[in-house]
């Protein structure tokens, strides 16, 4: 099969080169089995997908700027419609931390994902991961960091808990998974703080989540 994942890293809060460094340190295990990735523009992500990759991972919200008002986006109605029906036909797709963030609601976008993300508390502090019964989540024990707490929403359709989030903020879903069309979607929170992408724990839900996606799991 083809293995080549597409990443998409960064935006205005989000630093790409933390991003990057954490995916390469947990792409380790999937390059052993012969998987490759490239990491793009968002500019560039409409066009690349006519090539058919196995799987798409972004960590970048919708708004350019968000300091303007209204803030400059990315994803126009062209590309939204094109990365659904990528998905649709077969691909993979893994939206992780930022990569549901700021998107329309409702848009294509967010209701291939089934959710999106609508707030987190302005400190971050402690946040517990417990990992609900899925291969995405085999072998992966509960775990604490210090993190951005992600709050969601879940849509309507058919998805799979992976991860619940609790924090003295509250609780909520921290990773959903469910097939769209002939395709795959995989929605993880974690994490923010380079200590909280260096953790083992997200580390392994990441390398799962990219075999699952890839319909390797």
């Amino acid at each position: 099969m083809n293995k080549l994942i597409y990443a998409v890293f960064g935006d205005y809060y989000h630093p790409s080169a933390p991003i990057s460094e954490a995916f390469a340190a947990m792409f380790e295990p999937l390059a052993k089995q012969g998987y490759t990735y490239t990491e793009i523009r968002e500019s560039e992500l409409a066009d690349r997908l006519a090539e058919q990759p196995a799987a798409v991972v972004i960590y970048k919200e919708d708004r350019v700027d968000p300091t303007l008002n209204p803030p400059t986006r990315w994803q126009d109605e062209r590309t939204a419609d094109i990365i659904v029906q990528y998905v649709e036909a077969g691909g993979g797709w893994l939206a992780w931390h930022a990569g549901m963030s700021c998107y329309p609601v409702p848009g294509p976008y967010t209701s291939m994902l089934r959710g999106h993300f609508v707030s987190h508390p302005k400190v971050n502090a402690p946040v517990t991961y417990t990992p609900a019964s899925h291969p995405i989540t085999d072998g992966i024990a509960p775990f604490t960091i210090v993190d951005e707490h992600y709050f969601v929403e879940l849509h309507s359709g058919p998805t799979d808990i992976l991860v619940s989030s609790t924090s003295i903020d509250g609780a909520s879903t921290a990773g959903w998974a469910h097939s769209y069309g002939s395709g795959r979607v995989c929605c993880i929170t974690p994490a923010h703080k380079p200590e909280g992408l260096a953790h083992p724990g997200v580390r392994q839900l990441l390398t799962n989540a990219m075999l699952w996606v890839t319909k390797q799991l």
